[in-house]
């Protein structure tokens, strides 16, 4: 006999019996945490926690040299793959900025919203007040080039004596045509973003004839 169950008919009593609700603990040992962990990693960083049980628990010498050359060796891998990993994201994405930025913030761990500032202490007076707060800010941030600036002592050397070769032939620039111009709009991203002429980058896509 054959049952057709959908979310609007009520299961049958015998079914729930029968199969019953459990609820199951899922082991995530053998899982990648990271997006650039492999299950090998996950696996490795395992056995580096039974060496360090094993360590803690036997607190010999040869236990303490196996863990600590497995860990060692561990992190290296890990460092490699993370590298690896954010290296092809920032390769795969070079053309697309709000992505950039997205993985800059998960390397950066920025989701995370900071705290509120409700005072600060200026020259031993507590500023509650928010535009009061903005201002001292401002204040700070505008003059702290000319402040910086004053505690440099001055030279009697010129700038010309920190210049070391001859760079007079170091940037050039080349001529171009308009094939490598089209080349370059055909392999921007389709945004609806304009610049300067008001003009969507994927209209003016579009709009291209060959």
């Amino acid at each position: 006999m054959d049952f057709i169950i959908s979310s609007y008919t009520p299961i049958p009593k015998f079914l729930i019996l029968s199969f019953p609700k459990k609820r199951i603990s899922a082991r995530c040992r053998g899982v990648p945490r990271k997006p650039w962990m492999t299950y090998c990693l996950a696996r490795s960083c395992n056995t580096k926690s039974k060496l360090y049980k094993k360590f803690v628990r036997f607190h010999t010498r040869q236990n303490k040299d196996k863990y600590v050359t497995y860990r060692n060796k561990l992190k290296t891998l890990l460092r490699k793959a993370e590298h690896s990993y954010y290296k092809e994201q920032f390769e795969r994405h070079k053309n697309n900025l709000s992505l950039v930025w997205r993985t800059i913030k998960r390397i950066l761990n920025s989701n995370q919203k900071s705290d509120i500032i409700d005072c600060i202490n200026v020259s031993g007076h507590k500023i509650t007040d928010k535009s009061s707060i903005a201002q001292k800010f401002n204040e700070y941030f505008t003059n702290i080039g000319p402040s910086l600036a004053e505690k440099i002592p001055a030279v009697n050397c010129s700038h010309m004596s920190y210049l070391k070769g001859d760079f007079k032939d170091s940037f050039s620039l080349f001529h171009t045509d308009p094939l490598e111009v089209e080349s370059v709009a055909k392999n921007l991203s389709n945004k609806t973003s304009y610049g300067y002429d008001d003009i969507p980058i994927d209209v003016a896509k579009m709009s291209y004839v060959e």
